[in-house]
This record gives structure tokens, C-alpha cells and sequence, in this order.
């Protein structure tokens, strides 16, 4: 079982904080990165939602699909699923799901490793937090003797910009949806 923990600077600057001790402790946390253990996905349901609905639209998760989606899917391991944990309260507070799979790409096959779902919860953001669960799940694709890693992101979205292209990831094709409202 994959486990790694990262002290990581969390000041919140617009407070003013007095004493040198409290600062410490405030700005300071523990995060835990590993793999997903059972009884983790209820805190992903919780954190898929709260990270993908700040538009307050989208569709919802809860920890059956969280289950159904990546944990029971047939040939999926738990090391497919990277997470980080805050130490002090024990919560989720990121994750990404790295789906291992075989694809047929430009008349070759292909091991690929898919991103999924990468979410870390508002007030954790811009610490490094997403960069440091995509290096992990780079990592694991690598041991996993992947040939091609895939992610669909915002073209115009902040995550393309700053953590998927320094990465490495390049775009490919833009892509369009449709929608088709009124189904009837």
C-alpha cells in the first residue's frame, strides 16, 4: 500500500496572527498521500461534490458510484486511486483516480493510463496538493508499464494551464459538446 506524507505551508495571509507558536500551527499541515483504503469512498463522494459543483450545476456522486465507478470495476486495483488525507482532521481532501486500461489508438494498442476525477477541496487549493497526487498516479502509470496516459480537461481551465501541460500533457484535439435539452 502506497503511502507518503508531505508537510505543506497553509497560511491563510489575511488574518493577523500575533503569536510566533500560533502561526506555526497554523500554517502547517500534515498530508498523508496513499492509495485508497475501504470505507474511503463516502469522504470521495463528498469530495467529488464539493469540488466539481462551485458552478452549483453537475451531476453528483455518492460512494456506490464511487464503488461502482473505480473500486469494483472489473480489473481495478486500489492503487488506482491516489489520495490525500489531512492528518489533523482526518478528511479527504484530494484525490485522483488513475484508470489502467488497454486502448486501440492510430491503429496501434495501447496500456494507457486515464485521469480521472482530479479534486482537491477549495480551501486546500494552491499548495501543491493536485500536482503532488498527479506525480504520484505519473508514478504508478510508470510501474504500471503504460505507454500513454489520456485526461479530458477545460481547454480555456485553469488545471490545463498550470498543472496538466508543466506536467507534460499535451493537447490533442479540441472537442465540442452537444447537448440536446427537452428529451422527449
Amino acid at each position: 500500500n502506497f503511502k507518503h506524507v508531505l508537510t505543506t505551508m497553509n497560511c491563510n495571509k489575511k488574518r493577523v496572527i500575533s503569536s510566533f507558536f500560533f502561526i506555526l500551527e497554523e500554517c502547517f499541515m500534515e498530508i498523508e498521500y496513499r492509495t485508497y483504503n475501504p470505507g474511503d469512498e463516502k469522504g470521495l463522494a463528498e469530495l467529488f461534490n464539493i469540488s466539481f459543483h462551485g458552478s452549483g450545476t453537475g451531476f453528483l456522486r455518492t460512494p456506490n458510484e464511487i464503488l461502482w465507478r473505480y473500486v469494483n470495476r472489473p480489473g481495478s486495483s486500489f492503487e488506482e486511486i491516489r489520495i490525500a488525507l489531512d492528518k489533523q482532521s482526518g478528511k479527504i481532501i484530494g484525490s485522483v483516480f488513475c484508470v489502467i486500461e488497454e486502448n486501440y489508438f492510430n491503429g496501434k494498442n495501447y496500456k494507457t493510463g486515464s485521469i480521472n476525477d482530479v479534486a482537491v477541496l477549495p480551501k486546500y487549493r494552491k499548495f501543491g496538493i493536485a500536482n503532488e497526487l498527479m506525480k504520484h498516479a505519473l508514478k504508478f502509470m510508470n510501474s504500471q508499464k503504460c505507454n500513454l496516459s489520456s485526461l479530458v480537461a477545460d481547454p480555456k481551465g485553469h488545471a490545463r494551464k498550470n498543472l496538466y501541460i508543466p506536467l507534460g500533457w499535451q493537447d490533442f484535439e479540441t472537442f465540442q459538446i452537444f447537448l440536446k435539452p427537452n428529451l422527449k
